[in-house]
Formats: C-alpha cells, structure tokens, sequence
C-alpha cells in the first residue's frame, strides 16, 4: 500500500516594501567611506566608530569647511581625510572616487551626505544630483552598498532612527557616559523619517531608564554560565542566539526541554551548561526588567552558585551527606516557604569568590561558596523566585519633593495628591501650607506629619532640621514626601534641598506645583500677561538672602511685576520703586505713584482676600483693613485692573497713539489716572473677600 503524501502547507506570501534589518558588528576590519563633512556626516561617522568601523571622510571643500565635529575627530586621529577634486562629475573628481574604491579593499560601505539640496549653487557645499548618480553607480559596479542622502532611488541601505541606552549611574546627580548594549532601531522604510523619529522617541520613554544594564547583566550572566564548570574549564557550547532564534521558526530556548538526570550518574559539563542558560531564558523572560538591571554582580553569582546548589542536592544529595533525611526535610522546608509566599533564601547565603579563579569551583560545589548545610532550597532548580525579592535589610527610602500649589486641595497635581495618600509614610511639611492640603494625609495609619518650626530668626534652623529628617527617614527606609508650599523651585528653596539630598545619596523625586506667582492673580481674576495691557511679566522676591534688599526692577507700562515674600516690607519696596533719584535698589524708571497694585492673600483658599488700589495709597488701605493674612503675594502693574467691570484693554495702544502728539505724557498721565478712579470708584480702593462663586461646587 502506498504511502500517503501530504500536501505542503501553506506559508504567509512575502509583502515587498520591506528593509532587510541587520546588525552589522564586522569581525575583521571594515571602512565606511563618507563623502561629505556637514554635521549628517559627523553622525553617520560616529555611529560607525561604535560599530567598530575605520571611517574614511571625503569632501570636496577642504577640512576647514567642514563641520566641527569631524575636524576635531580627525585632530584625535579617530577619523582619516581626504581632499577631493573642487569640481564634482569632472574626470578628475571621478577618477579619485574611482581610484578609492579600487584601493581601500576593506571598504565595506558607502555613504553620501551633501545631497540635501536637488541642485548645487556656487556658494553651497552640496552635490549635485548628477554627481550623486555617478558616485552611486561606481559603487554599484564595485558591488559596494551605498547610501545617498535624500536620495532614496539611490539607495542600496539606510540608517534607521536609532537609540543607545546608556547606564543608570549609582551615583546621584551626575549623568553616566557609560553606554550599554542595548540599541534600538526604528525605519519607516523612507516613508516617513520625521515619524520615525517621533516613534524612537515614544518607545524609548516607554521603557525602563534602566533597560540597558538589564540586557548587559543577562550578558554577563551568560558569561559565568558558560565558565561555571567542575573543573573550571570553558566548555565551546553554542547556544542559539535569542535574536538569531527569535522569529525564525525555530523552537523557542524557553519551552525546549531539558534531559533528565538519572539517579546515581553525574552530569556532563555541556548538560550543565546547556540548563544553566535555559535557566537565564527564564530570568529574561519573566523577571521585571528593573530587577535585572538593578543586579549587582554579587547578586548574578549568587543566582548562578544557588542554582548550582540546588542541583547537587536534589541530584547526588552532596550538600544533605545522604540521599534521604536532610536533602528531603530541606525541600519541606522549601516548599512551606512557597506556599507562605516568602522566600526563605536571603542573598547573603552565598559568599562570591574573591577571585575569577575559583568562580567556577564555587558555583559547582556549594560548601565552598558559604551556604550553610541546613540552609532551605526552593522545590525547583527553575524556579523563578530566587533573588526576586530584595533583602529587606537592603532596603532603602525615597524622598520626594513636593509642590502643593497655592492651598486649594483640588490645585495639586495627581501626582502631588498620590504622593500625599498613597505613598509617603513621612512627611514634612512648610509651616504655610494650609491646613486643607494637610487634611489629604491619612488619619489613625504609619504616615507620620511634621510641621516646621519656622518663625522669625529660626528660619535657617527649621530648614536645615526638616532636611537631616528627610535624610534620617529615608535612610530607615521611609517615603519621605517633603512637602512645600507652591512650587518647589519658585524661592522654595529647592534646588538647595536636592543638593543635600544628593549628597547624602538620596536623588529626589521632584515633583513641581502650580505656583502663586500665576495662579494667584488669576484666583484674583487678573491676568499677569494679556493683549493690549501686559506683554511680559517678571516674576521677583522682595526679601534676599538672611533679609538682605533685593534689586527691582523699573518700570515698564507694558509689563506686569510679581513681587513674593514682600507685603511684610512693603513700605521700603514701594519707596524703592517709586522714588526718583534711584537708590541703587531699582534698575530702570521710577513707577508711577498711580500705578495700580493688587495683594492677593491665601490664594485658593476659602479665606482668600485680595486688597487693590495705587502703589500711593495701598499701604492706608491695607491698614484699614485689618490684620494681614499669610501667605500673600503681589502683583504691580495694569493688568490689576485688566478685568475689572467691563474691562480695560486699551492701555497699550493709548501709550501708542500719543506718543507722537505734543503734550504726550501729560495727556497720558490724564487717561490714565481716570482709567484708576473708574476701576477704584470713590472708595479708592477695592477688596474681595473669599473666592468667586463657582469653587464651592469643584471643592
């Protein structure tokens, strides 16, 4: 009977339009010939360099031309440079590119770059189309893939949209140079570069900062795998490349099997080997890709000698001296920690060698590695929860500095209200924020509140001990949420507490708040900026450093003044931007005495007041009114009176339509000293208490 013969199966039909994706990595020497020196050239230079290619430059228009970076890279002799002919598609320009590509046997790739322009003018440094095309075809001829910028007809290959991960520093504060191995590529196939870019951008953010040093830890683990024999040899193991194998069709290292041992026989250092790296496929596939980056290398011997452990028990009992009773009450014990949800194997059971010479005694005989002979061992050599959960007693805290805005709960940021109720188990508060934020903290649980002590004279006192506290928290392992009024980076001091966070090793988590200086005008109803009255706005303190004067600056009819921290000193602030003869505390005109003036205090609060009138007359009215109320801010300008009624836009183009009349000034001063008694009404002033109507419904 014959056999029956099955039909081939169906396979997906290729789609054209595809780029065959390579990473090149030559093994022998290899040279990129670039013919161009603007700053595309300096890029495609550098990432040859980091390819392991020699880089060959060529231009037409002389090294002095050429763009910064590749004049310094040939300075460093990173980078050789040739000077071509002046004149392109000429015989004698033809005849070096010719003779380049015949002589540099070596030569792997071509690139053209100064072909931004479809046609080259006198004063440019660009080649024409014409030229291009010539360039293209001697490379095609010498079977030499050649890219031509902006030029895709011309193209054998182009650059992707690529990215390096770097390393994540240990060391907060500074920026790490060290790059990992980790790359990522992304091409649109000439369709659309600017996307390209925009999509490398959005996955690279999607990703952990740490990405890289997980990919170069699994490296290294791969390393001590394949060196971790008996008998310290290194065993030539291929193991099919995870990129090789990933898309191939092949079977995937994560679901092939691995041989059974059979009782009473040792295993073969290629049968070791070969588990071992399927014991890091798991960790690859499964393990949070921040808990391998954040592997030390104690950490990745201790996975490796552990897991060698683990086999001689189960195995040949070596640690358990017999087969039965100790090797098998270790499992129990094993496994009662499993079903607890607890890992009873803290990191330190394993003692790393103190030389790469015994790595691989170490890791096959346990005894000499450290762990001691009672010491529990997971069900499984595969098993995934060795070294997922951190020592305990490594532990370490956070701090997070924190913007709570100008008072109103519903002003912070979600990520301020999360840092508030869900994360921080310390916080230390400023003395001003008010007490409707503080009630967002939970009542009756571990968060523990700390109020400044600040008050006149103990200023520095208060804010150095809430930052030994942070420090002293996080240390003990505590979410510290340093909670600051307004934003933390608008005079609230923290560009100082992030340095002395940082050195004491703790990086904090800024995270920033709606600032007074904005917002509290516009609580107010006033515009710090707005067409037709105000075009820009400084935003200034009115107390420096340890109560020293501030500079201030002059006046300017078209710009708003935001003036923090000064209703405490507003006489001397009115004095020095008011008098005429300069004291040296104001930079530029003398403000008009009629010049309008709003103090808004307690911002966003439901007590919130807001005092206007004249920089002459402020200070009677805000007297009259009572007692002051902390915190408050001030605003100086026209735009106070921007929105009142129906509003006054035209303060701008009166300045403008007088200014070429006789009498100018005069008749200014006139419109706008009638312009302030409209907006302040006979009571010369105006004062509104609380917020507008509509708050009561968003709180």
């Amino acid at each position: 009977m014959a056999a029956l013969t099955l039909p081939l199966p169906s396979y997906t039909p290729p789609t054209s339009g595809a780029s065959l994706l390579l990473a090149f990595r030559p093994q022998t020497p290899k040279t990129l010939f670039i013919i161009g020196s603007n700053v595309l050239a300096a890029t495609r230079a550098f990432a040859a360099l980091e390819a392991g290619f020699a880089v060959v430059v060529a231009d037409s228009h002389g090294l002095d031309h050429s763009c910064d970076e590749i004049r310094w890279r040939v300075q460093q002799s990173q980078i050789s440079w040739i000077d071509l002919p002046v004149k392109q598609s000429s015989l004698a320009y033809d005849t070096v590119i010719e003779s380049i590509l015949e002589e540099r046997l070596d030569l792997a790739l071509v690139c053209v770059t100064d072909t931004l322009s479809p046609v080259a003018s006198s004063n440019d440094n660009t080649m024409t189309h014409r030229a291009a095309a010539t360039v293209a075809g001697m490379c095609r001829a010498k079977r030499i893939p050649v890219n031509v910028s902006d030029r895709p007809e011309l193209c054998d290959y182009t650059f992707p949209a690529c990215h390096r991960f770097q390393a994540i520093t240990s060391c907060p504060g500074t920026r790490s140079q060290t790059k990992t191995s980790l790359q990522l590529s992304v091409t649109t196939n000439g369709k659309a570069c600017r996307l390209a870019s925009r999509l490398r951008r959005e996955i690279i953010a999607a990703l952990p900062k740490n990405v890289g040093m997980a990919v170069d830890n699994i490296g290294t683990m791969r390393q001590m795998a394949q060196e971790a024999t008996s008998a310290g040899e290194k065993i030539e193991y291929n193991e099919p490349n995870e990129e090789d194998v990933a898309g191939s069709g092949l079977a995937p290292l994560l679901n092939t099997p691995v041989s059974l041992e059979v009782p009473g026989t040792s295993e073969s250092n290629l049968a070791a080997q070969r588990r071992r790296m399927r014991w890091i496929a798991q960790l690859s596939e499964y393990w949070p890709l921040e808990r391998l980056a954040a592997m030390t290398h104690d950490e990745m011997f201790a996975a490796m000698a552990r897991e060698e452990a683990l086999e001689a028990s189960v195995g040949d009992g070596i640690l358990a001296g017999t087969k039965s009773s100790r090797c098998s009450q270790r499992l129990k014990t094993a496994a009662s920690s499993e079903e607890t949800g607890k890992s009873e194997v803290p990191l330190d059971l394993i003692t790393p060698p103190s030389n790469s010479d015994s790595a691989g005694d170490a890791a096959h005989n346990p005894a000499s590695s450290g762990m001691p002979n009672n010491a529990p061992l997971l069900t499984s050599r595969h098993s995934l929860d060795i070294l997922s959960k951190p020592s305990t007693s490594l532990k370490k805290g956070k701090i997070l500095l924190v913007g709570s805005g100008p008072g109103h709960p519903s002003l912070l940021t979600i990520a301020a209200h999360k840092a508030l109720t869900q994360f921080g188990t310390l916080v230390l508060s400023d003395k001003l924020v008010p007490a409707q934020v503080l009630a967002l903290i939970p009542q009756g649980g571990n968060v523990k509140l700390y109020i400044a002590k600040k008050y006149p004279g103990n200023s520095e006192g208060a804010q150095n001990e809430l930052m030994d506290m942070a420090v002293e928290g996080a240390m003990r392992g505590e979410i510290v949420v340093r909670l600051k009024q307004g934003d933390p980076f608008l005079y609230g001091r923290g560009g100082e507490e992030v340095l002395f966070f940082r050195k004491a090793g703790f990086e904090p988590v800024v995270i920033p708040g709606i600032s007074s200086a904005l917002s509290g005008p516009l609580l107010a109803n006033i515009p710090v900026t707005q067409r037709g009255v105000a075009e820009s706005l400084i935003i200034c303190t009115g107390v420096g450093r340890s109560g020293k004067e501030v500079s201030l600056p002059g006046y300017r009819r078209e710009r708003s003044l935001v003036v923090l921290m000064g209703v405490a000193r507003l006489a001397t602030l009115i004095q020095a931007l008011t008098v005429t003869q300069g004291d040296g505390r104001r930079a530029g005109a003398p403000y008009p005495t009629y010049t309008p003036i709003a103090i808004i205090e307690r911002a966003s609060c439901p007590d919130q007041r807001v005092v206007a009138s004249t920089l002459a007359e402020i200070e009677a009215i805000l007297a009259r009114h009572g007692e002051q109320r902390t915190p408050a801010m001030i605003l100086i300008g026209w735009a106070a009176l921007a929105l009142s009624a129906e509003g006054d836009l035209e303060v701008l183009n009166d300045a403008s339509n007088l200014a070429t009349t006789d009498g100018a000034d005069g008749e200014l001063e006139e419109k706008d000293l009638e312009r302030v008694r409209r907006w302040l009404g006979p009571e010369r002033c105006l004062v509104q208490e609380g917020l507008e109507e509509g708050w009561d419904f968003i709180q």
